[in-house]
């Protein structure tokens, strides 16, 4: 009797640790099987101080100066007054007309704001052969230096190598306005800038025809005007509350202009059947995009090939 107990136990015991472990196996593979959730929100790209964030004094060599040798501070040049900085993470054709557009703006108003262009680079020298040999395309309206810290700029500002442009517009010493940009366009882009200046040396936020950009058709055959709005949807910083109103005044335009909404469709048609919609703005601005495609421009339904007639075989 005593045996058949001590069996029983045993029995009892193992019976269900293998039900425990059979329970565990299962919630395993169901655990690895679930995917997580991706978010619908767009991430926020950060670069150099935040609003009401302080502006670090710090030294850069200047370029195009009278000493080869000179190096200056761009918080110490400002003096008090509010100020400017635009960090070149990378080099492109479109940054360099963004920054040549502001900095045209800049040096109507130096009386009232200060501003400087800084480089940064992993091969100074290079750079500085560079800057000689593009001269006249680069801005002459504000300082130009050459970050003596690298790729990554001066450590007490915090920058993202990652976007290609940071602005950052202060006063008094701190921030008022961040703009960290990864793909910039003058049309885009800068006028919210001019904005921010303004906003300290007063008056009314100029043209872009004014500082000497002339406005030209998109590759889309869009008009100008139209072809700002789509850029601005799929800006890849766009906020969710700007994509929604940018694309509720698109829709008003449709509403008038079919030729326009047609025009926008086959542009996001395009975007579809190439397969690169995922590289395009926020995941918002690709369902708009997407929507658009399917209403002005759906996609065509391939039809199924007749079956082929067997010939006729005499017998």
């Amino acid at each position: 009797m005593r045996w058949h107990r001590v069996a029983s136990v045993l029995c009892l015991t193992m019976a269900m640790g293998l039900a425990v472990t059979m329970s565990l196996s299962a919630a395993d593979k169901k655990s690895k099987s679930r995917k997580p959730a991706k978010s619908s929100k767009a991430e926020r790209i950060f670069s150099g101080p935040q609003v009401g964030e302080i502006l670090p004094k710090f030294s850069v060599k200047r370029m195009f100066g009278k000493d080869p040798d000179e190096t200056f501070d761009p918080i110490a040049q400002a003096g008090g007054k509010p100020v400017v900085l635009v960090f070149v993470h990378k080099v492109t054709r479109p940054g360099i007309v963004a920054i040549r557009t502001l900095s045209k703006f800049l040096g109507q108003k130096k009386s009232s704001i200060s501003g400087a262009v800084v480089f940064l680079t992993e091969d100074p020298t290079a750079t500085v052969n560079w800057m000689r040999r593009a001269r006249r395309s680069l801005p002459s309206d504000v300082p130009l230096g050459i970050s003596g810290d690298g790729i990554e700029g001066p450590g007490a500002y915090g920058l993202n190598r990652k976007v290609e442009l940071t602005i950052l517009v202060g006063n008094k010493g701190k921030v008022t306005d961040n703009f960290s940009l990864v793909q910039p366009s003058t049309q885009v882009d800068v006028p919210g800038v001019l904005k921010a200046v303004v906003a300290h040396v007063g008056g009314k936020v100029p043209t872009l025809a004014s500082l000497g950009v002339t406005p030209r058709r998109s590759r889309g055959g869009l008009p100008p005007a139209i072809g700002t709005k789509v850029r601005q949807l799929i800006g890849k910083t766009a906020k969710p509350a700007d994509v929604e109103k940018t694309a509720r005044e698109l829709e008003a335009i449709f509403a008038k202009r079919p030729a326009v909404a047609k025009q926008v469709g086959q542009i996001g048609r395009r975007i579809i059947t190439s397969g690169r919609l995922d590289t395009y703005g926020t995941p918002l601005a690709r369902v708009y995009l997407k929507k658009w495609a399917d209403k002005y421009t759906p996609a065509k339904l391939k039809s199924k090939p007749k079956p082929k007639r067997k010939p006729k075989t005499d017998r």
